[in-house]
């Protein structure tokens, strides 16, 4: 069902560098960040088609170091391009990600062909987005008041972050501020024990919670969390530690969060394939990658994900500028795949510059 790309016939490969300014400081693991920083991949063949791919780990949660993507960088610039997919496996995964997408991206413009008809013979025409809330309370309210109005009928908040009392509280707000079908997502990134998860749980009740991903600091604990709230769950860090081996037999998972660039390419087909035979959603996830990563997940979304199935590409709004100009047309509740495929663009040198291996 799923497949690693050829080369597409590309016969050369050039690597740029970028620093894009977040609209706002972002709070990674305990650490502020104010840029983000990546490499952008362009592979061209002689038939003049070409595809970029971007590589952007994202600090405090994958596992590569910038030494390790650049010293990858360097063997891909080095060794014919033909030979570069028995590597795959062993490249740090945000390499992985750029590098197959790219790929099929240059495959695309190849035959001329949509990217995400590369990927599956038939895909969603329109992709569903998540809104992202973040911030103070008062902050989260503002943000979330614009987001319904807008249109946006999902609403991810992160959790655990503040006294229980403000958070059941926050949660009750959004209720009260949409319509009865809209749907939150929340994300606790596991900084609950059992007990304060499910005294969350049980305070707040299923109603209107699609899901929560990773309550609780101990996977182990997961489906006694579910048990005892109600309220199902979705992996997220759980899946590149590989802490769940299997989903069968467990009705306590609600959904999967993809998230190539901190999975690569191979693990997302892997888990893809088995969220299906399980009957478990599939939510692909961005990890503020720019412009360039962001056609590669809606992509895969149309190709691979569910047309309920909102995708996480709110933290597009972060990026205070993109490698791209103009911008990709994801202002709204969702986005049509056409437009973004149809999307002509040049490099914001501003931020973009040629990499060179040292």
């Amino acid at each position: 069902m799923y497949k690693l790309p050829p080369p597409a016939g590309a016969e050369q490969l050039a690597v740029y560098q970028y620093q894009v300014p977040l609209a706002d400081s972002l709070m990674l693991k305990g650490m502020p960040i104010h840029h983000r920083k990546g490499w952008l991949l362009r592979m061209t063949g002689s038939s003049g088609a070409e595809g970029w791919g971007d590589i952007a780990p994202l600090p405090g949660f994958s596992r590569e170091a910038a030494t390790e993507v650049e010293e990858a960088l360097t063997t891909l610039c080095e060794i014919p391009l033909d030979e570069v997919n028995r590597l795959l496996p062993h490249l740090p995964a945000s390499v992985g990600f750029g590098w197959t997408t790219a790929c099929w991206a240059c495959a695309a413009h190849h035959v001329n062909k949509p990217f995400p008809e590369v990927l599956s013979d038939s895909f969603h025409p329109v992709v569903s987005i998540n809104g992202l809330l973040a911030g103070t309370s008062v902050h989260i309210l503002t943000q979330a008041t614009e987001l319904i109005r807008e249109g946006y009928t999902c609403l991810k908040l992160k959790v655990g972050r503040h006294a229980l009392e403000e958070e059941v509280a926050l949660v009750e707000a959004l209720r009260r501020l949409g319509p009865s079908d809209m749907r939150i997502r929340l994300d606790a990134n596991r900084a609950w024990s059992l007990e304060e998860a499910v005294c969350f749980g049980r305070t707040i009740g299923p109603k209107q919670i699609e899901y929560i991903e990773e309550p609780v600091a101990d996977p182990e604990a997961f489906p006694r969390f579910a048990e005892a709230t109600g309220i199902p769950v979705a992996l997220d860090e759980s899946l590149m530690e590989g802490a769940v081996h299997s989903f069968k037999d467990k009705a306590w998972v609600q959904a999967v969060v993809l998230k190539p660039t901190l999975l690569g390419v191979i693990r997302v087909q892997g888990l893809l394939q088995e969220a299906k035979e399980s009957g478990i959603r599939v939510v692909f996830s961005s990890s503020f990658e720019t412009g360039v990563g962001l056609r590669a997940l809606i992509a895969m979304a149309s190709a691979w994900g569910e047309p309920s199935a909102a995708v996480g590409l709110g933290t597009y709004r972060w990026l205070a500028t993109d490698v791209l100009q103009p911008r990709l047309p994801l202002a709204g509740s969702s986005v049509t795949v056409a437009d973004v495929f149809a999307h002509t663009f040049s490099l914001n040198h501003a931020v973009v510059k040629p990499w060179n291996p040292t």
